[in-house]
């Protein structure tokens, strides 16, 4: 299965055997288009296997449309060919959005794959072009999120007044409406089946809350 992250600048890609195992990985600035065919070239050069591929985009129907003209050109089957939509529910996770096609892509995937990965409460930062954050509690249910663009709000939401990040000693912050307490928290590069590049943190709560 070929995993490809289509953001706003940049193109990140994975290989994965039907074991999970991370047999070939790339990445790289498309330039809003001008590099994308260049990139995903890499990508028919490295992967032999012309097998299922699910995409993650954020990048809007023009690039995703010439994404898919790209994959056919190097060999994989259109039918093959998945663009990740959010949905109301699936493998275990619900959606909190009244609508559910509002959230991006590239946040559901995150969801879902934390989700199977820890199967608990989680807050999940991803740190790209732009920064997002979002919140499962412990049935799988999204509480909310929030995204933010441009370095200095990045930073701003990351811990600098956002509400949803705990600070300090103050590890209770009132999320969407509820309260929880944010426990351990690790930062790790993201190569896991759903996530394709960038910086992740995934903080749980304190066992017994």
């Amino acid at each position: 299965m070929i995993l490809i992250d289509l953001g706003n600048t940049r193109l990140k890609w994975q290989a994965r055997s039907s074991k999970g195992e991370i047999q070939a990985r790339g990445a790289g600035c498309h330039e809003h288009g001008m590099r994308l065919t260049e990139l995903a070239a890499e990508l028919g050069r490295e992967v032999q296997d012309r097998g299922p591929v699910s995409v993650a985009s954020v990048a809007g129907d023009v690039l995703e449309g010439m994404l898919t003209r790209v994959l056919e050109r190097l060999g994989f089957a259109p039918a093959g060919i998945m663009f990740v939509k959010a949905e109301s529910a699936r493998a275990g996770v619900r959606s909190g959005y009244r609508d559910p096609a509002r959230l991006g892509a590239d946040r559901w995937a995150a969801l879902i794959g934390t989700w199977a990965k820890h199967h608990r409460a989680s807050l999940i930062l991803s740190l790209g072009t732009a920064i997002t954050l979002d919140v499962l509690d412990d049935e799988g249910v999204h509480r909310g999120g929030a995204h933010r663009t441009g370095a200095r709000r990045s930073c701003a939401c990351v811990g600098l007044g956002h509400r949803a990040v705990a600070r300090g000693d103050d590890s209770r912050r009132a999320i969407f409406g509820e309260r929880y307490r944010i426990g351990s928290c690790k930062w790790e590069p993201v190569h896991d089946r759903w996530f394709c590049g960038g910086v992740r943190c995934v903080c749980h709560p304190p066992s017994g809350h």
